[in-house]
Order: structure tokens, then sequence, then C-alpha cells
């Protein structure tokens, strides 16, 4: 008699999905909760806090690779497949969608994508949405083989619900790095679609936020100056109107310059608008978009490029007393970073290879380390052979040194030459290239 395969639950792929995300290794099959497969309820809760609260483990998995892809496939083999014996199952591309978006660069990942790849021409808009939502993985640029067919599908039902919070996936897929001359035809063309049906949503504010990401708008955002307008023009979300007019004002400074009478003016109107007692309840990242922006209003020369480096006084992750100015006379490539940072965590093994290369160099790497747990920054260290100092970003009653830098997103660096001037600052990840470029300079330049 044969027994016909059943979907996995809701619950079971949060928890599978969260257990991988850790580095564990689960049994698929049996009965171990009530639904006959993968844990009960409370184990999904779990899995919810985990998958929603410990990016940090995924990371550290991601990065240091202690397992090989049979950790992933004994959790989403049990995914592959359903699509051949019917329609495909919300379960199955949520397990896709993560695998896809964490591990793109093993073979379990890349199966995923090619996968989600095959599907997204057909898939049902509602259930891959909720596959999005299940993940709680924010979409990044190693989903973009899929961006141009989601867009298509996208295209033919362009008012379906779901559709702004797939716009938004894609231009977030699709986003080009912040130096690239102009955008992709994919990206304009969903950003298109997005002002002109989809303003009023509130799930557009992935597309915002590629616009001015951390506070820096790359060299091609300029021609989205009236998508942002009219977002902030129809939108009735205080939110969405807030990261539209700062995206504005970061393009404007971009553009003009931070003196520019017009980037003041912008800021000043998002200040005006928003700093006030009745939207209080604003989130947290619009928020510190208030602060950024009281900010430029108090330095019209926004940040600290060409101005000597802010001195830096704490401790190091084992407690000892440092300072930044004890690295004067080396070319300091000062690196905010934390364990729970995926981008931070992928990229160590460059660092390393910086530090590695420019050894007995007057060069260093400084690190400033945002995790609140001494002991998670110690094992991180020993297992990814971190060689450098690490200054602890927070000690208890005292501004954090990411605050104190106006760091708004990690990883952020900067470059510091040898008489302590801040040259340069990369909000993300630089290309490696442009970063050993830069580097290179200022060590030739010290005699």
């Amino acid at each position: 008699m044969s027994v016909a395969k059943r979907r996995p639950s809701k619950n079971f792929t949060l928890a599978a999905l969260a257990l991988v995300a850790a580095g564990g290794v689960i049994a698929v099959r049996g009965r171990t909760g009530a639904d006959g497969i993968g844990p009960g309820a409370a184990g999904s809760q779990t899995a919810v806090s985990m998958i929603g609260g410990r990016a940090r483990d995924g990371a550290e998995v991601m990065a240091s690779r202690p397992t090989d892809d049979n950790v992933f496939a004994k959790i989403t083999d049990e995914y592959f497949g359903y699509g051949s014996e019917g329609p495909v199952a919300m379960t199955e591309l949520a397990a896709l969608y993560w695998c896809a978006n964490q591990a793109p660069d093993i073979e379990i990942g890349r199966r995923a994508l090619g996968r989600l790849n095959s599907l997204v021409s057909t898939v049902d808009l509602e259930e891959l949405g909720d596959a999005i939502d299940l993940t709680q993985a924010a979409p990044n640029r190693m989903l973009r083989p899929i961006a141009s067919g989601l867009l298509r599908r996208i295209e033919r039902e362009p008012d379906h619900p779901r559709a702004a919070q797939l716009l938004a996936t894609v231009c977030a897929m699709t986003c080009a790095d912040r130096d690239a001359a102009e955008p992709s035809s994919v990206f304009v063309r969903a950003a298109d679609l997005i002002a002109a049906r989809h303003a009023k949503r509130r799930e557009i504010g992935g597309f915002i936020d590629c616009l001015a990401p951390q506070g820096v708008s790359p060299r091609w955002s300029g021609g989205f100056e009236d998508h942002l307008q009219a977002i902030q023009g129809a939108s009735p979300h205080p939110e969405i109107q807030c990261r539209a007019l700062f995206a504005r004002a970061c393009i404007a400074r971009m553009t003009k310059g931070a003196g520019s009478e017009s980037v003041a003016s912008l800021f000043q109107q998002l200040v005006d608008t928003f700093d006030r007692p009745q939207l209080a309840d604003l989130g947290t990242s619009e928020k510190e978009l208030l602060r950024l922006a009281n900010v430029a209003l108090e330095e019209p020369e926004t940040g600290v490029i060409g101005k000597p480096a802010p001195e830096i006084v704490g401790v190091d992750v084992d407690g000892r007393p440092r300072r930044l100015s004890e690295f004067r006379g080396k070319v300091v490539l000062l690196s905010f970073w934390a364990t729970w940072c995926f981008p931070c965590m992928k990229f160590l093994p460059v660092e390393r290879a910086i530090a590695d290369r420019l050894e007995g160099k007057p060069f260093a790497i400084v690190g400033i380390n945002g995790d609140g747990d001494d002991r998670t920054v110690r094992e991180a260290i020993a297992r990814h052979e971190i060689t450098w100092t690490s200054f602890r970003d927070r000690l208890p009653g005292e501004n954090s040194i990411s605050s104190d830098w106006d760091v708004l997103g990690w990883p952020t660096l900067y470059l510091i030459d040898h008489q302590g001037i801040v040259r340069e600052r990369w909000v993300e990840r630089p290309s490696e290239n442009e970063l050993n470029l830069a580097i290179d300079e200022l060590v030739r330049a010290v005699n």
C-alpha cells in the first residue's frame, strides 16, 4: 500500500528553518509533535523567536561553514519536488526562499534558487507573500536571478494585494551598488509600478530604503526624485512619508552637496513635520532618521570625512582600556561589526586577507563590536581568527561609540590616515578592489 507524502506544516517549517539557522540538525521524519510532523506548538513558538531574533546564529553558520550542505539538505530536501505533484505549497516556497537567501554559495542554496526561478513565472502571489513573511528574511541581491521572472509575474496582476510588497522585494533584489552608473532596468520597471499604482501602500518601504541606505544615497538614485515625491504626497502612513522625505534629502545631498540650501530645506521640512509629540509612535528606524536630519542641520558638512577622527576611549572585548589614538602613525580601517550582522560576518575573510597582506606595514584594523555578549564575541574571534583589536561598542551608562560616530547600520567602515584624518567612509561593504586601492594609497603615503 502506498502512502501519500504529506506536506510539512507551517509550524514545522518555522521550526526547521530556525534550527537550520542555528546550525542544528534534526530528524525530518517521524511523530515528534502534535501534528505528526516536526515539533508541536511549543516548538513552533521557540522557532518563531529563533527565526526572528537569532540572526546572529545564522550569520555565524553562514560565515564559518562549520557544517556542509547536508545540514540544509536535511531540512530543505523535504520541500523539493512538491511542485511536480500539484500546486506548490507555501511551506515549500518558504524553505526555498530562505535557503536561496541565506546560503547562496553552497549547493543546497543554488538548488533552492534554481527551483524558485522555475516557479516564479506561475507562482501564486499570495502564497509567495506569505512565504516571505514566514521566513522573516529580508531579500538581498543574492536573489537577483529570480527578480526578472518575478517582476513579469507581478506585471500580470499589478493590482494584486501582494503586489506592493513583492515589487519592493524585486527592488531589494536588484538594487545596484552605490557606485554603479545607473540602476538596472528591472529596478526601474518595479519602481515605476510602485509610484504609479502603490504609492499609498505601507509595504513599499523596502524600495525607499534602496535610495538612501543608511543615509547614503547611491550615485544612480537621482532619477527617482519624482517617485519619492509622489509617494510622500500620496501615502497616508507617517513612517512612509518620513522615509520618502529623508531619501529625497539624502539624494539632494549627494547631487548638490551637503551645504546646499535645498538640502537644508528638505532636512528642516523633515524635522518640522515629524519631530512632534503627536508623532511619537513613529518606529525606531524613523526616529533614527530624524536624529540624522538634526545632525545634518547642525553640521551642514555632515560627517567626519576630511576631519580628525574623534577620539575613542573605551575597553576592548577583553576589558582592557584602549584608545583609538594608540594607533596614530598607522593607517586604520575602523570596522563596526557584530556577530548578529550577516554582512559583517561575510566580510571577515576580506578583512583577514588585508590584515595578512599588510602585516608589518603601517596599517591596523580596529573593530567596534556591537554584541552585548562577551562570550559570543570571544568565541567568534577565536573561530574566525580575528587578530585585531575590537572595542566594545557600549559601556554601561555611556553613549555607544556607534552613536558618537553616527553609524546607522552595520557594517560601516571608516578609513583613517596615519595623521588621524578620516579619508573614506563606506556604509555596507565596499568592493574588495575599491577597499584595497584606498588602503594601499594611504599606506604608501606614510614616510
